[in-house]
């Protein structure tokens, strides 16, 4: 049979839709199906991966955040007692009489856990562990067996109650009797004020007993509450060696107690420099925060500011002199001091004929490594400013300084 030309048309055309509809069920269908798949899958692993990242942003940011927090947890405590020992605090008692050349004695109250503030509730008193303890001996991972071996001669079975009102810690009283002239009792109190930890004074009388002479009697406070951890300035307290020479040579001598162990080198040690401003530019795996900028000799850390990144941070430091009278302020990202940053500062007497900051860094640990500081300081006074840098990296160095005003001194080590 013969087809023709329309009919052979027609039969290609059909042909061609049937290929057409075939490939658009077969193929077409399913591949867009694959593809608004793949893009729904797409959108979905985005927004894992902006929680993810956000979640990786916010974990720099807290662990940055818990290092600055405990930085401040640790200045804060650090001049309180970890734990009360008797022991101890007698050798630093006796050793503020020595320093200040009087005659003294001591009797000591029992060490008690109660509150700061005394309400006279006979259930604090009864009291027989510091309320911060539970949570520190969970978190220093202290078993109850652990305990007993320490031997704190505590009744396990005596039912504990803690007021969410009351911050009870430990806490013990000391009645410090003394004769001397006046400047041994000015001294006195000052050494008391400048123990390592501190010792509150809440009372003294003061007799005079002769023309050249004053007795009289202090009350004195001690109080500790547990650490989290073994601080640096705990190590002396904590690791008390007992076998050490302590008084006098000789128990019958009146004198005053001398230190036998003293060689002539010792005791012709030059005095180590001082400085007027400390400041230390870590890595971003030291435990502490990258950046710490204080006034020197600054037992109460109060001045310190921080920072904590592993990038360049921006230090601002700025000196001036007004009246003839010094001030100080800086600031970096995460703080300033003072906090209210307008006007001159905090008021300073510098140690030398010119402004000192020592600062302490360390060479990088990797490639990775990108801790630093970018210090800008501004000098606006008639004294030269001395920057000492201790053992910062010599192939990429960590501390970057710029000045402004009058002249900086910048000194490597």
């Amino acid at each position: 049979m013969k087809m023709s030309k329309r009919e052979k048309v027609l039969i290609i055309v059909l042909t061609l839709l049937i290929i057409i509809y075939g490939y658009y069920e077969n193929i077409y269908k399913k591949q867009i199906s694959k593809i608004n798949e793949l893009k729904t899958q797409k959108v979905t692993l985005e927004n894992k991966l902006n929680f993810l990242n956000n979640m990786i942003a916010d974990l720099d940011k807290n662990e940055s955040n818990f290092k600055i927090l405990n930085s401040k947890i640790q200045d804060t405590s650090k001049n309180l007692y970890p734990y009360i020992s008797q022991e101890k605090i007698i050798t630093e008692l006796d050793k503020i009489i020595t320093n200040s050349k009087i005659i003294g004695a001591f009797n000591f109250s029992e060490v008690s856990v109660q509150p700061i503030k005394n309400n006279n509730k006979e259930e604090d008193k009864k009291t027989k562990e510091s309320f911060l303890q539970p949570t520190v001996d969970e978190y220093n991972n202290i078993t109850d067996n652990t305990k007993k071996n320490i031997g704190n001669n505590k009744n396990e079975d005596e039912n504990k109650t803690y007021s969410n009102n009351d911050l009870n810690i430990e806490q013990m009283q000391a009645t410090l009797s003394f004769r001397g002239n006046y400047n041994s009792i000015i001294n006195l109190i000052k050494n008391i004020e400048s123990n390592s930890k501190k010792i509150f004074i809440t009372n003294i009388n003061l007799n005079q007993s002769d023309k050249n002479e004053i007795s009289g009697s202090c009350q004195l406070e001690f109080y500790a509450i547990p650490k989290i951890d073994n601080y640096v300035e705990d190590e002396e307290y904590i690791n008390w060696n007992y076998s050490e020479n302590y008084g006098k040579v000789n128990p019958f001598d009146g004198g005053n107690s001398t230190n036998i162990n003293n060689t002539i080198e010792e005791s012709s040690v030059i005095k180590k420099t001082s400085y007027d401003f400390v400041m230390s530019v870590r890595s971003m795996n030291s435990d502490l925060p990258t950046i710490m900028l204080g006034k020197a000799n600054d037992n109460s850390k109060n001045t310190y500011v921080y920072a904590d990144s592993n990038s360049k941070e921006n230090v601002e430091i700025v000196i001036t002199k007004e009246n003839n009278n010094y001030y100080y302020k800086y600031k970096t990202s995460r703080g300033s001091f003072p906090i209210q940053y307008n006007g001159n500062g905090v008021k300073f007497q510098p140690l030398n004929e010119y402004i000192s900051l020592k600062i302490y860094s360390n060479k990088r640990l990797n490639n990775d490594d990108n801790a630093g500081a970018n210090i800008k300081i501004i000098n606006k006074t008639d004294k030269i400013i001395n920057v000492e840098i201790e053992s910062d990296d010599t192939l990429n160095p960590r501390i970057n300084i710029s000045g402004e005003g009058s002249s900086i001194n910048v000194k490597k080590n």
